[in-house]
């Protein structure tokens, strides 16, 4: 007999559960442990997001419990510094100067280079007096800079010349600028045919699918040997295995529905078959049974047969037994439809026939006498 054993308390992470079975005889029951489960390592998350300067913090959870299991370090995304930002003005004798500042929290770096060019002096005391532009030269005049008040006699400023910053690099996450302005303020752009498309980052882990037993990440994940930067993708927990599937049957076992699995869940139950209706293979008669056998799907070498009662007689026919006499009626006893067996009843059948006289002479008629 096959022993059934009965959940009372399902086990977790750090506890154990119980399960009883019940004797089929008795009202005895008896129980057992179920081991406790241990904590299942699931998928890190995210606690505090990292920024450019600073660490942020991840978490190890249990997909079971979301007790902690581990905590970790997020490492800093660093600086992008492909913006440029003025922190020194333009003079009349000096460039301006332009120090790089990041796009992502507008920290200014370490890197400078020379901004709008060196503005020239400025006087109104001889007509004429302009400032240079990147493609015209500029002249001064005798007297006194309007701008920084100092002494000037008129000589030519040269033109400044069209100053551009550097072209931006692509990086793993931004693109490469494809055109620039001049630093002048002139307007004048500078467009460069190819289009630097962000790289994205080199050398992580490629994706892979959680499978009934193990985790996967979906998304390329490792550090980046470009940027170094930690890139976590998405981890998802194993899947465990899918009882979906058909059941099991007399000839196969149950099997796990996902594809490339085939993990078995459950044995060949003998038990399991798939029965067809009946068909008669022997038919009955009045007092011999008869037989019907019905076959598995499954596998036609496993079959059953169950008997069908016999049919008994059926006295609804009558049958002459004894024939009318001119004196007496007939007699008719009851007979089976399905088979020749006369039963016990009898009836009167056909009346007697009467008498049916003919003339035979005895005596016969002379001349003179009748006959």
């Amino acid at each position: 007999m096959t022993e059934v054993w009965e959940v009372i308390s399902d086990p977790s992470c750090v506890s154990e559960g119980v399960e009883r079975k019940h004797c089929q005889r008795c009202e005895h029951f008896e129980t057992r442990p179920i081991p406790e489960l241990g904590h299942d390592n699931g998928a890190w998350h995210t606690k505090q997001e990292p920024t450019c300067a600073a660490k942020g913090s991840q978490d190890l959870e249990c997909t079971r419990c979301d007790h902690v299991l581990d905590t970790g370090e997020i490492a800093a995304i660093g600086h992008t510094f492909i913006l440029w930002q003025k922190t020194s003005a333009a003079t009349c004798t000096a460039a301006a100067i332009d120090t790089e500042k990041c796009s992502v929290c507008d920290t200014l770096g370490a890197n400078t280079q020379e901004g709008h060019h060196a503005l020239g002096h400025i006087t109104g005391a001889i007509g004429g007096a302009s400032a240079p532009t990147c493609e015209k030269d500029g002249y001064t005049g005798t007297g006194t800079c309007t701008r920084c008040s100092a002494s000037l006699s008129r000589e030519a400023i040269p033109k400044w010349g069209h100053h551009y910053h550097d072209w931006t690099a692509p990086t793993c996450t931004t693109a490469g600028n494809s055109e620039r302005y001049c630093n002048n303020d002139c307007g004048t752009k500078e467009i460069r045919p190819t289009v630097y498309a962000v790289l994205g980052h080199e050398n992580l882990t490629e994706a892979f699918a959680a499978t009934c037993t193990t985790a996967g990440n979906p998304a390329a994940h490792g550090t980046c040997t470009r940027c170094h930067a930690d890139i976590t993708g998405t981890p998802v927990a194993a899947l465990g295995h899918d009882n979906s599937g058909p059941a099991a049957t007399c000839v196969t076992p149950q099997v796990c529905a996902r594809a490339d699995c085939n993990y078995q869940l459950a044995p060949i139950n003998p038990a399991a078959h798939d029965w067809s209706n009946y068909s008669q293979t022997l038919a009955p008669t009045c007092t011999a049974i008869g037989k019907e056998t019905r076959t598995c799907k499954h596998n036609a070498a496993h079959s059953e047969t169950r008997d069908i009662n016999a049919l008994g007689h059926s006295f609804t026919q009558w049958q002459e037994t004894s024939a009318p006499t001119c004196t007496t009626a007939a007699i008719d006893t009851e007979k089976c439809s399905r088979c020749p067996l006369l039963g016990t009843a009898t009836k009167t059948g056909s009346a007697a026939l009467g008498h049916s006289f003919s003339w035979t002479q005895t005596i016969p008629a002379t001349v003179t006498t009748n006959g």
